[in-house]
């Protein structure tokens, strides 16, 4: 499907959906009435055996829609946790970097702050879009090497260092979680069932016979 489609406001996109559905079933069903239908000669008797069998038909897709529907919200569920996940490490990660030295502190704050703006402004545009941001990759790497270039002297700046770097981590890892899940999404399958197996229902209620 258009990427450009799920851009639009679900008020805009939903009465376009069903709008272009019922549309596409009454001009259908008006031109086999009319042109088809009486050069089939079709008889009740084909009209109980075609509506049996779209009974099952819609059956199924009714299951295989459910399905996708679980499918979709767990993926959708997944991906919330793992932004959550990044933005609290995040958060976590600027308040112990509060408890370095001068001017290390405002460096690693200030890289860090360009890290979150950067996904805000530039990544989820772009994984909204189905594209995998590669902009936060040089600013970790500069926050990575200042952070680790830096030598506690104290016990207390060697336990607080030793807390950042695995918070630092729980940040990395919940940044390649959400990279990862910008490729999540329904096989193609799946779309010819929802999309292209509803649109080629529609004939088969045109040759019941009413």
């Amino acid at each position: 499907m258009s990427e450009s489609f799920f851009d639009l406001p679900l008020l805009v996109a939903g009465p376009a959906i069903v709008g272009s559905l019922c549309l596409y079933g009454i001009v259908g069903l008006s031109i086999v009435r009319r042109y088809v239908l009486p050069r089939l000669r079709s008889q009740d008797s084909n009209s109980d055996f075609t509506g049996a069998m779209l009974q099952a038909v819609m059956v199924f897709y009714g299951l295989a829609v459910a399905l996708i529907a679980v499918s979709v919200w767990q993926s959708y569920s997944d991906a919330a946790k793992v932004s959550s996940q990044e933005t609290t490490a995040a958060a976590a990660l600027y308040r112990d970097l509060g408890g370095y030295a001068e001017p290390a502190r405002s460096q690693l704050q200030k890289e860090l702050r360009d890290y979150v703006n950067q996904i805000i402004h530039q990544a989820w545009p772009m994984q909204q879009r189905g594209q995998i941001p590669t902009a936060g990759v040089e600013i970790m790497n500069r926050f990575q090497a200042m952070l680790m270039s830096f030598e506690p002297t104290t016990e207390g700046q060697k336990i607080l260092h030793a807390e950042t770097l695995s918070t630092y981590n729980q940040l990395i890892q919940a940044r390649r979680l959400r990279l990862d899940a910008v490729q999540a999404r329904l096989p193609d399958v799946l779309w010819f069932i929802t999309r292209d197996f509803q649109l080629e229902s529609f004939p088969a209620n045109w040759l019941i016979c009413l």
